[in-house]
């Protein structure tokens, strides 16, 4: 039990320092999500093959799920081998996540207007309107300006992601030295 605790608390200060690296040179940390996208998809396709030899005689899978497992491997092996390709994923990142801010900021503005009519009849909702009509102005308004200013939506993922594993490392620590 010693052991696992030493290697929690050694392990979260490798990723803590890691993250805090990552966080230092966001705009390399974010170009890396087409290869780890790549890695992914390889690693899918794997596992989707180890599926479908244990259950193909019971008529769960077929020949069309081996088939995209296999398309799958081959998209990934593209990805991490073609320079271009990984740019191009890392471009649909942005792309997407700047249509999923201006598309979620649109549905909150619309569920602000939602819950005011419902207070205005009288319902509890539970959420205040004006906070959440704000909530969806300033992330349609992160939407638009991540269409407009990819480089920096590129940046800001980078630094986030950074953060996220920075503070992974320190719930390592912290499981290292309080869990039993």
């Amino acid at each position: 039990m010693f052991l696992n605790r030493v290697l929690n608390v050694i392990l979260g200060i490798i990723l803590a320092f890691c993250g805090v690296y990552l966080v230092m040179s966001p705009g390399i940390t974010f170009l890396a999500l087409g290869m780890v996208a790549g890695i992914s998809m390889i690693i899918n396709a794997i596992v989707f093959v180890i599926f479908w030899f244990r259950f193909r005689d019971t008529g769960i899978v077929g020949g069309f799920e081996l088939f995209i497992a296999i398309l799958l491997g081959i998209l990934g092996l593209f990805v991490i081998y073609n320079g271009f390709a990984q740019v191009a994923v890392d471009w649909m990142i942005l792309l997407f996540t700047s249509i999923g801010f201006l598309v979620g900021g649109i549905r909150l503005i619309v569920n602000a207007f939602k819950i005011r009519r419902l207070t205005n009849e009288g319902v509890n909702t539970g959420f205040k309107w004006g906070w959440v009509l704000v909530g969806g102005i300033l992330l349609a308004i992160a939407g638009v300006l991540g269409l407009m200013y990819p480089a920096n939506l590129a940046v800001a993922i980078g630094f986030i992601i950074g953060l996220e594993i920075i503070f992974s490392g320190i719930a390592l620590i912290a499981a290292g030295f309080f869990l039993e």
